[in-house]
């Protein structure tokens, strides 16, 4: 299939397989430091190519529910037996919704073995938020605080005119997942990459995330990280992937 959302990084030699959704304003290649950094040859490597945003020739995106859809449509066509999820920050959002949906759009149930959740707060979080329709200084301040940007970027007006579009798209479609009502808890395994010194994520963001599961996840820590720490502690990261992968964290339930 010829996807427009979706871009294949790497190929796997079984059905276990990764599928990447970046931060806010990301692109298929935001993360690909991570994704390199995950050497199992038997995974195989995609990752989302937001529309809109670089690489993309669709048009930008601004509601959580149309976007979701969109992924599942693509998603159903790629989707291996063995599927973990992998979204950081906004990225975190996105997979659990795609998740709301994965039997609704004919995906097999079982072939969705987890979620992995990383720098992200839970929709509700965002609740009554409109960071969306803030004055451009006040939207590259908000943006600096999560250090996502280097200075120069944030200070070369010409860049900033292009990505702030995609900037005010992102925080529209996460403001828009928080007004989505979660009638169903989500009963998917999961699991949370957590930096403990994330000044935007305090612990009491992660204990909410109970309220859309039906079981806890797995708590797994970045010591001393803040809210970018995928770029500063990329192999702890994949080596939990690659723990995940290899089920060492499941529990004695699980067998």
């Amino acid at each position: 299939m010829d996807t427009k959302l979706f871009n294949c990084i790497r190929k796997g030699t079984t059905d276990k397989q990764l599928i990447v959704f970046p931060y806010l304003g990301g692109s298929a290649n935001t993360l690909i430091g991570l994704m390199n950094s995950i050497k199992d040859p038997e995974v195989e490597i995609w990752a989302a190519n937001p529309p809109g945003h670089i690489g993309s020739a669709l048009e930008l995106e601004q509601d959580m529910n149309t976007l979701t859809d969109m992924y599942c449509a693509e998603l159903k066509e790629i989707v291996k037996p063995e599927c973990y999820l992998f979204g950081y920050s906004m990225g975190g959002n996105i997979i659990y919704f795609i998740s709301q949906k994965w039997e609704k759009n004919e995906m097999n149930p079982d072939w969705l073995k987890g979620l992995i959740i990383s720098a992200s707060g839970p929709p509700c979080v965002m609740y009554h938020t409109r960071n969306s329709e803030l004055p451009s200084g006040d939207l590259i301040n908000n943006l600096m605080k999560y250090k996502a940007l280097p200075d120069e970027v944030l200070e070369c007006e010409d860049v900033m005119e292009m990505l702030l579009p995609i900037f005010r798209a992102d925080y529209r479609i996460i403001e828009t997942g928080a007004e989505i009502a979660v009638n169903k808890k989500s009963d998917v395994d999961h699991y949370l990459i957590w930096g403990d010194a994330d000044p935007s994520l305090p612990v009491k963001h992660l204990v909410k995330w109970n309220n859309y599961f039906c079981k806890s996840g797995t708590v797994l820590p970045v010591r001393n990280g803040a809210h970018m720490f995928v770029h500063q502690e990329t192999d702890k990261i994949a080596q939990y992937v690659q723990n995940i992968f290899d089920g060492a964290y499941r529990k004695e339930d699980d067998f």
